[in-house]
């Protein structure tokens, strides 16, 4: 038993010493880009991603909060370590526009891009949009229903702990790499929102901007409806 709980130890330790290597990483990366072009984003945006390892949603309950805390670290570890990884990585790169906090989540984004994608990791959203930024960011993320659709996964993630690469994260990067235009609807309605997970996170993202935020996945988006493109059942 000595052993076993030395072994946890260990591995705790590793995991978070890794968390604190990248923010390094971030902060030496984000000295040099000071040093070139006196800009401090980058620093800041390390700070802010390892920082997201333990911020709380404030919509919910403080018994919850507590629970997915410690969930994070623990049930959710794998997506947690890649989701830091990730994150930081785009940022050490110069790859990040902005780093920003939001109901428990980490969102790092970058704008002005040639197309609309995302993936989700633990609470780490990675988001690249041809859009531009908005002052306000809650208002950016309830009217993007891409930002909502991401927030979606990271709900899956809390449910389905260390099986969530296997069974969302996964399928979910297949149906993306074989993503179409889907025959006899509006332009840009993909396929890959067809697709089960994905209509998962979009059911999970409803259910949650709505209570909490009024979002309504009926209301305008596109000269269509948010369901359109984000779809909640497979055939509407």
């Amino acid at each position: 038993m000595q052993m076993i709980f030395k072994g946890i130890m260990i591995y705790f330790c590793l995991y978070f010493l890794t968390l604190i290597g990248l923010f390094a990483c971030s902060l030496i990366s984000g000295a040099i880009r000071y040093a070139l072009r006196k800009d401090s984003k980058v620093i800041k945006n390390g700070f802010i991603i390892f920082l997201a390892n333990f911020i709380l949603d404030k919509n919910k309950g403080l018994f919850y909060r507590i629970i997915s805390l410690l969930l994070r670290h623990s049930w959710e570890m794998p997506q947690t370590l890649l989701g830091n990884v990730f994150s930081q990585f785009k940022n050490i790169i110069w790859q990040t526009d902005r780093v920003d906090l939001f109901g428990g989540v980490c969102f790092s984004i970058k704008y002005n891009h040639n197309h609309n994608s995302g993936i989700s990791l633990g609470n780490f959203i990675n988001i690249n949009t041809y859009n531009q930024g908005k002052d306000d960011f809650e208002k950016e993320i309830i009217s993007e229903p891409l930002f909502m659709h991401e927030y979606g996964h990271t709900i899956d993630s809390r449910l389905f702990g260390p099986l969530y690469l296997f069974v969302i994260g996964i399928p979910s990067l297949v149906s993306a790499i074989r993503a179409h235009q889907v025959e006899n609807q509006p332009q840009g309605v993909s396929s890959h929102y067809f697709s089960w997970c994905e209509r998962r996170a979009n059911r999970n993202a409803r259910e949650y901007f709505s209570k909490h935020f009024s979002v309504d996945w009926a209301s305008s988006y596109k000269g269509y409806t948010i369901e359109t493109f984000y779809r909640l059942v497979k055939n509407t």
